[in-house]
């Protein structure tokens, strides 16, 4: 299945670079959340739209390999290396350079081997619970990319958007029991996922009014990741 290209250089403002900048600046909250106010879980409930907002663009989306993905995702691991004193789990660059390989192989499972998807959909928490450990949200972020995907599709099917709630739902479940949220948190998450899944479930790239700020952030996400984390654990060790 081939999906929109939206890569050139040229483009205008549009639905793509809005969601692509919430996305970023979910991110950024929890972030904030993560290193200076771990006790306040509500910075974490709201950066959980995050990482699903980014994997369904890229399943959304055409893309080619981008070695500059691997290029920031060892840099950032180094950075995180010498700031924090670990590796593991590696961040999420990596799987979103894994998904170009990966993403395919999953799809062609979904139309040709429906029993293996199922068992792949039963044991998807276990293993990105397990996989955490090694790789930041482990084999369901690979999963939510193919999402992306079934929301590419002009016409979808019943199974699609079965399949489609049924990787949104698990991605919950594994949030809710990674993050002990509480029922107030888990119901904001719970929200956040409704209105992302509504939003982009037949989601249309579109020019819209100009923004250059936000096009900045989206066309610049990558190296504002790294740039970001830098600045935050900067201010870490000043602070502390």
């Amino acid at each position: 299945m081939i999906s929109f290209n939206f890569f050139t250089k040229e483009r205008a403002f549009n639905s793509y670079d809005l969601m692509k900048s919430i996305a970023f600046f979910a991110m950024v909250i929890d972030h904030i959340g993560y290193y200076f106010f771990p006790q306040v879980y509500l910075l974490r409930a709201i950066g959980r739209g995050s990482a699903i907002i980014f994997a369904l663009l890229f399943g959304i989306t055409k893309h080619k390999k981008n070695n500059k993905i691997l290029l920031y995702a060892i840099l950032t691991s180094l950075l995180l290396m010498f700031f924090e004193n670990t590796i593991f789990p590696l961040n999420i660059l990596f799987n979103f350079y894994l998904s170009y390989f990966l993403v395919d192989y999953l799809e062609d499972i979904y139309y040709n081997n429906n029993i293996l998807f199922n068992i792949l959909l039963i044991l998807l928490i276990p293993m990105s619970i397990f996989l955490n450990i090694f790789l930041e949200y482990g084999i369901i972020f690979l999963f939510l990319v193919f999402c992306g995907r079934l929301f590419s599709k002009k016409e979808k099917t019943k199974k699609d958007k079965n399949t489609a709630i049924a990787i949104f739902a698990l991605f919950f479940i594994y949030q809710v029991l990674n993050f002990g949220f509480g029922l107030i948190n888990s119901l904001i998450v719970a929200v956040i996922f409704y209105l992302i899944f509504k939003n982009m479930y037949d989601f249309k790239i579109k020019n819209i009014k100009e923004n250059k700020y936000l096009l900045f952030i989206s066309r610049y996400s990558l190296q504002l990741y790294t740039i970001h984390l830098l600045i935050f654990n900067i201010v870490l060790r000043w602070l502390y």
